[in-house]
């Protein structure tokens, strides 16, 4: 009775045989083929190969596997992809690579696309895919869709090329210290940082777009949970000013500013005061919230000094104007006070 190994020794000798003399046949088994131990495959396999637990081996100076699929029906896949080990040729990159090969590589020759390329030297794991689908970068333990860890300031890159656009770089990336957006390509700029053991809502975005900072849920389009310092502005003991183009500055009262045309009359003053009708209510966006108030467009009809304009319509009250008002008043006031005790006083 012959054996396996026996069939598969008689086969390779014939094969062996009709080659001596002759360029060798290909040899084809009509059949399944089942080797009972280790196969070497390729140019340069030898003798007794030394297989240790290897049970395929590819040996030669071009080691790759195609995958041609010759199907031909109407809607059947046909691409065809080879596994690569290395670049032939000299200065061949030292790589393993899966290629997208097109839809006819039948003679094998075919470059193809590169589409995963793990190159030679890339630290332990470099890349691995969990049990639960999570992908890690520098771990073999994802805890996320996407974990990336390294030991030095672990960064994702984002660069646009200049194929179709100006090209510009961004990088993604946190330390121990700091999480931040940096701008490679102006002069490595850091935009955008939040340090580390920053508290919760320190920046919050609502769906309506309101910002909130230190406020979970802001109630207007900017809310501030705290004390707001403005870059430009600081020092404005008597107050702040937004200009028609929506610039900040100080409300400035130095008579270098100004253009003074005399005093302002008790009873013109008297007069707008008595005008003036306080109300009570709350803002709309803040209902909840009981305010003492005056109304710029009642105001306005009192004098038109005493409000800002929005597209020419009464939009603030400047209470500078009216503060000034008052003093006029209360100085007419002492005045007949003093008036009066006097007369008493006679």
């Amino acid at each position: 009775m012959i054996n396996r190994c026996t069939l598969a020794g008689i086969t390779l000798i014939s094969a062996l045989s009709l080659g001596i003399g002759a360029e060798a046949a290909d040899t084809v088994f009509p059949d399944d083929v089942i080797v009972d131990g280790s196969l070497c495959t390729g140019l340069d396999c030898v003798e007794n190969e030394a297989f240790g637990s290897t049970t395929i081996r590819i040996k030669e100076n071009n080691t790759r596997i195609d995958f041609v699929d010759t199907s031909i029906s109407s809607g059947f896949a046909t691409r065809d992809w080879r596994i690569e080990a290395n670049v032939l040729g000299a200065n061949g990159a030292e790589r393993f690579a899966i290629l997208d090969m097109g839809n006819d590589n039948s003679d094998g020759d075919g470059t193809g696309n590169a589409l995963l390329t793990l190159m030679a030297g890339a630290p332990a794991n470099a890349m691995v895919l969990g049990a639960d689908g999570n992908l890690g970068l520098g771990t073999d333990a994802p805890e996320r869709r996407l974990s990336l860890v390294g030991s030095d300031t672990p960064t994702i890159r984002l660069e646009q090329d200049d194929s179709e656009s100006p090209a510009r770089i961004w990088d993604l990336g946190a330390d121990h210290k700091q999480f931040f957006v940096r701008d490679i390509t102006g002069n490595n700029k850091r935009p955008f940082r939040i340090r580390a053991g920053a508290p919760s809502s320190s920046l919050e975005i609502n769906k309506s777009g309101r910002v909130g900072i230190g406020v979970a849920s802001p109630k207007a389009n900017l809310h501030v949970a705290g004390s707001v310092r403005l870059a430009g502005v600081d020092g404005c003991s008597a107050g702040i000013r937004s200009a028609g183009n929506g610039k900040l500055s100080c409300i400035t009262s130095s008579r270098q500013f100004k253009i003074v045309t005399g005093d302002l009359s008790p009873e013109v003053a008297r007069a707008n005061i008595m005008a003036l009708r306080p109300q009570t209510g709350a803002y709309k966006q803040t209902p909840d919230t009981p305010e003492h108030w005056l109304i710029a467009e009642e105001v306005a009809a009192v004098d038109p000094a005493f409000v800002g304009l929005k597209d020419e319509k009464p939009y603030t009250v400047k209470m500078q104007n009216i503060v000034a008002d008052l003093i006029a008043v209360v100085q007419e006031q002492q005045r007949r006070i003093e008036a009066l005790e006097r007369e008493l006083a006679q």
